[in-house]
This record gives structure tokens, sequence and C-alpha cells, in this order.
């Protein structure tokens, strides 16, 4: 009798967390749309709000940033981007255990940059990553960011492009 109530409670637990995969990836592909949307509108603070307080960003470098670094690399990023023309984020490949989320994504990122020197630039970035979000009392925070794979190319604006650009 022990074991049947065990083994339907286990049962139900399982099919609990299976129901809550849809749920948790709407939310976090919602939470995606709005970090892309904060991005373009350089609000720092509602791509901050998606962070837990102990968020991590691991660089293809074997760098890591805490949360206060991150932030700071999100500010320089937005400062230096005149023009977002393309900003995605695909997920790849979803599973959620428990109150936690491992997520792959490639995301996509054109824009018209100001160089270290001032200059304009099209920056065409494309990355990969391994991220973790945890399921919190204010829903899912992002709490890892791990880049797996990162290319980026520059080429200088033409004329015609910086008039589109301001």
């Amino acid at each position: 009798m022990i074991i049947t109530v065990a083994s339907t409670t286990l049962a139900t637990l399982s099919t609990a967390c299976q129901a809550s995969k849809p749920d948790a990836r709407s939310a976090i592909r919602a939470a995606y749309d709005r970090y892309n949307t904060a991005f373009k509108n350089k609000d720092i603070h509602t791509i901050m709000a998606l962070f837990t307080a102990d968020f991590k960003w691991k660089l293809v470098d074997g760098k890591s940033l805490d949360r206060a670094k991150t932030q700071a690399a999100i500010e320089q990023q937005m400062t230096a981007t005149v023009r977002v023309h393309k900003m995605s984020v695909k997920i790849e490949r979803f599973t959620v255990r428990g109150d936690r989320a491992i997520v792959y994504t490639r995301e996509l990122l054109v824009a018209t940059m100001r160089g270290a020197r001032g200059k304009l630039e099209r920056l065409t970035s494309e990355e990969t990553y391994r991220d973790t979000w945890v399921k919190t009392p204010d829903g899912w925070k992002f709490k890892l960011a791990v880049v797996l794979t990162s290319k980026a190319a520059t080429k200088p604006v033409r004329p015609a492009e910086k008039k589109e650009s301001k």
C-alpha cells in the first residue's frame, strides 16, 4: 500500500513537472523577448530585473563576470549602440528539472555601433549559449549564461548608412 501511494505520488509529481515545461518555456521565451526590447530601448533596469542576485556570465575565453560587471558590460554595449537592425534569440534545446531550466540558444545581433575610435561600424555577432534559469517567487530568473561559441564581424558604415543610423 505504501509503495502504491509512493508510486502514485511520484507519477503525479513527474506529470506535474512535465506539464510545467510548456509554461516554463513560454515564460522564459517572453523573458528573452523582454531582454531584447529593453536592450533596444537602452533600459538597463528591465534587463537587470531578469537576473538573479548571484547571476554569472561566463565568456568563451573562460573569464566570468558577476552581476555588477555584467551590468557594466551591457551598459557599455548600450552606449556604443547607435541602432539595432536585428536582434534575435532562437531556443534550440530546452530542459526543465524542477525549478531549474537549461536553455541552449543561438543569438544574433546586427547593429550599428560606435567603435573605439568613434567611427560607425556595422556589427554582426552570432553566439551560442547554455543558459540556466531558476524558478523564483517572482517568476523565472536568469542565473547563469555560458557563452559556448562567439563570432563577430564589423565593417565600416557607408555614408548612406550613416544617414539612416541617425
